[in-house]
């Protein structure tokens, strides 16, 4: 038996290169698994871990109207809810000094700020606010470079106060990540002077409803949310879930699990797959591999036999020797995977803003790959593993020279005029294995499609927020005006200033939208964006895709965002009931459907009509302005020029818009930063695949020039070069290059439609349009091409290094 791991030492050591390919392939396989499961499970816990350190509530609602101190106790009283905390919210304006432009910030209070019992607000540095005193959330001061102990001023309702920067505060529900509007805090009672609103827009509390075992309760918890929903629509009070849970939000949910757990189960179920995917391109390659150290070693496997090895022993020498590979891949994959996974995770906890928690390796990950190496080899290797040692001692030694039969490419390239020679020999070199060729094959187009789906799926977000968006909203800046002003009058003024080059003034509102064939209006009916609109307008080109759009003499027609009309379950033709400004209802039909990507909530009417509906004639409150330079930061420059002139003009803006940005440019940037996180991550994963895909051709090759010795010590001795030689294999892994080339391409653009209208728009509740530019399947090409090449290299540098007399004798 001995002699046997003297074999196995000389496999190993005295084929280094090809040892290293195969611990590489085994260990890319085992990283693509054990660094999703090992990243998942450590942002989870991470993010789980800050989440809960800060009490987190499993019941949070928005209520409109805001709520009275006296109501929020009453609530409290309710049957299994407890711990009932009010908290107050307000867009108020910014600006370091008096020369400086103001800015946009969220001005935040609560009710009890030094007696918190959930959602807690916790002290960084510093004190909590009192009195005219503001506190600041973390992260915020590196942006706008502001510390404790600055003034700065602030503008609610027309007058400006200086406010002092006296803390930082950490509240897990908001970071600079999702907005870089400034968040500040301050003191309940002196919010409610400065605002005139004292009461609360949002609640949050803790409904007792668990499991014998300590688990949330959702049933029991809906039931109880129930209760609180009818008491508040005896109060008339309207409210609506904010527990996020993408790609709904939820009123309650389990206190344990951070508000972004669903965002993360969707990026890491995706890269979950293609991770599994890696596995099994790995075990082909492995197979591929295994099959042609059988075919090289056949010779062997006849002596071993003929001094007395059973097959028995054969077999397991082999299965040792796969063993070691598996071996030596863990101590390759198994910290590297550790690795990748704390930055992934330090990724994430910085995006979410939360403690990391140090560096820890996870044990699941860590079993799943030594799983994976040592086993996965085995199993792909069983097959030719029993096909070699089942081999007789005659069929063993016997020997038939250069080889066998002519195939039919041989024969069809033979007969072909006029074409180099090498060209030939390496067109029917790169067919002569057919099985080998198609597993390779299998590796390198899995790695294109991918990548191809990949760039088609950035190519269609980029195109959802990008181009179809500005092709529908036509301006560059959008102002809202705290009070509706005459139409004609504001037009006139804006026009008149630097940069503006057209405007038109709407009408904007919010309201609630249901069925007609549903009589009374409920607390969980839809929230509308409600539009006035110009006939004919030229800020806005829809894209209608049901119906029509409006026309002149329209009057009791809406149009309605085709997401809205599939939640409320209507169609073109059905009416629909608008309740706006508070207890105003009026019937509505729709005469068509469209899509925007910037809103899925917008319902749209003629001007007229919505005057008539909103007691409004003549006059609108937000302005639609198209720039004569549209470049991103002129337009801000415009819209914060116009801005100033307009509140200077006692035309007081109102703060915050769509996606709390000013300018389509930062819907646009703010739109596609959402998806940003899953490209990159997913572009990692494909180039994992694109280096599996690499160092399979690469072992593909240099088998093929062991294979090939004795060939190539015959083209030597009748005068071949080193450089014809050496290019017979790098044309070889360039042929099978674009080959794969050419068969990921057709399979990529469906992969990609798919990922991208199927997958990512059911995981995260964006309607995605499908976009394909040729731009990932040209980069592909270059990136295949020079995979090609380099993974050939060291195959093509060893073949020249074969002399005539050690490619003679070789057996």
């Amino acid at each position: 038996m001995n002699v046997i791991y003297y074999k196995i030492w000389a496999d190993l050591w005295g084929h280094k290169s090809r040892t290293l390919q195969v611990v590489l392939i085994i260990a890319l396989g085992a990283l693509g698994a054990g660094l999703v499961i090992g990243a998942r499970n450590l942002t989870a816990n991470a993010l789980n871990a800050d989440w809960l350190a800060g009490d987190p509530p499993n019941m949070k609602i928005s209520v409109n109207p805001a709520m009275t101190t006296d109501q929020l106790i009453a609530l409290g009283k309710i049957d299994g809810l407890s711990q009932v905390e009010g908290f107050q919210a307000a867009k108020i304006e910014w600006r370091r000094d008096p020369d400086a432009e103001w800015l946009v910030a969220n001005l935040n209070a609560r009710q009890a700020l030094k007696a918190q019992q959930i959602t807690r607000w916790d002290l960084v540095a510093g004190t909590y606010p009192s009195g005219d005193d503001v506190a600041m959330e973390k992260g915020f001061g590196e942006i706008h470079n502001l510390a404790i102990g600055d003034t700065i001023e602030t503008r609610v309702n027309a007058r400006v106060r200086q406010v002092r920067i006296v803390g930082i505060i950490n509240n897990r529900e908001a970071n600079a990540t999702f907005s870089p509007d400034l968040i500040l805090y301050m003191a309940h009672q002196r919010f409610g002077e400065i605002t005139g609103n004292e009461n609360y827009g949002t609640v949050a509390g803790r409904i007792a409803a668990f499991n014998p075992d300590g688990s949330f309760n959702q049933a029991q918890a809906a039931v109880i949310d129930a209760n609180v929903e009818e008491w508040l629509n005896k109060q008339e009070i309207d409210s609506q879930g904010l527990m996020p849970a993408i790609p709904l939000i939820k009123r309650v949910a389990p206190a344990t699990t951070h508000f972004a757990q669903g965002i993360l189960d969707s990026v890491f179920l995706i890269l979950g797959i293609i991770g599994g995917v890696i596995v099994v391109l790995g075990a082909l390659l492995i197979y591929n591999n295994v099959s042609a150290i059988i075919t090289q070693q056949v010779g062997q496997i006849g002596i071993m036999k003929a001094i007395g090895a059973s097959t028995f022993q054969v077999v397991w020498g082999y299965l040792l020797l796969i063993f070691t590979y598996g071996l030596l891949a863990c101590f390759v994959s198994i910290p590297l995977a550790a690795l990748v996974a704390h930055v992934i995770k330090l990724f994430f906890t910085s995006f979410m803003d939360a403690a990391s928690g140090g560096f820890q390796i996870d044990r699941t990950a860590v079993l799943l790959q030594v799983a994976i190496a040592l086993l996965s080899p085995l199993l792909a290797s069983l097959a030719p593993l029993r096909q070699g040692a089942n081999i007789t001692v005659r069929e063993a030694v016997s020997t038939f020279g250069l080889g066998g039969a002519a195939g039919l490419l041989d024969s069809l390239l033979a007969r072909l005029q006029n074409v180099s020679y090498t060209i030939l020999l390496t067109i029917g070199n790169t067919f002569r294995n057919l099985t080998r060729l198609t597993l390779t094959q299998v590796v390198m187009v899995g790695g294109g499609l991918l990548f191809i789906a990949i760039m088609g799926v950035s190519d269609s977000t980029n195109y959802t927020f990008g181009a179809a968006l500005t092709d529908v909203h036509k301006y560059q800046v959008n102002l809202t005006m705290e009070k509706a002003q005459r139409i004609e009058r504001v037009s006139q003024m804006v026009l008149a200033q630097p940069g503006v080059r057209a405007v038109e003034v709407w009408n904007t509102g919010s309201g609630t939208v249901r069925p007609q064939s549903q009589a009374e209006y409920n607390v969980n009916d839809e929230r509308a964006s409600l539009y006035g609109i110009p006939l004919n307008s030229a800020m806005y080109a829809p894209n209608v895709v049901a119906g029509r759009w409006l026309q002149a003499g329209d009057d009791k027609v809406i149009t309605m965002h085709q997401e809205l009309a599939a939640r409320l379950g209507v169609a073109v033709g059905d009416w629909v009931t608008l309740r706006y400004q508070g207890d105003q209802e009026a019937d509505w039909q729709i005469i068509g459907l469209f899509f925007d990507s910037a809103r899925d909530t917008g319902v749209y009417m003629l001007q007229p009509a919505y005057a008539w509906a909103l007691n409004s004639v003549n006059k609108a409150n937000s302005l639609f302005i198209q720039t004569t330079d549209t470049a991103p930061t002129a337009t801000i420059e415009i819209g914060l020029a116009v801005r100033k002139f307009l509140n200077d003009s006692n035309l007081t803006i109102a703060v915050g818009t769509l996606l709390d940005a000013m300018t389509i440019g930062e819907i646009v940037a703010r739109l596609q930063q959402r998806y940003s996180i899953v490209i990159n991550l997913l572009t990692m994963m494909a180039i994992v695949i694109g280096v599996v895909g690499g160092i399979g051709l690469s072992g593909t090759l240099s088998l093929s020039v062991l294979e090939r010795t004795r060939e190539i010590g015959v083209m030597r001795a009748i005068g071949a070069s080193s450089p014809r030689i050496s290019w017979l294999f790098i044309g070889e892994g360039l042929i099978q290059g674009i080959l794969s080339w050419l068969i990921a391409v057709p399979l990529g653009i469906p992969a990609a439609y798919y990922m991208t209208t199927v997958i990512l728009t059911n995981l995260f509740g964006d309607t995605l349009l499908y976009q394909f530019r040729p731009t990932g399947s040209l980069l592909w090409l270059a990136i295949i091409i020079l995979l090609g090449i380099v993974a050939s290299w060291l195959p093509a540098r060893n073949a020249t290094r074969v002399s005539v007399r050690e490619s003679l004798a070789y057996q």
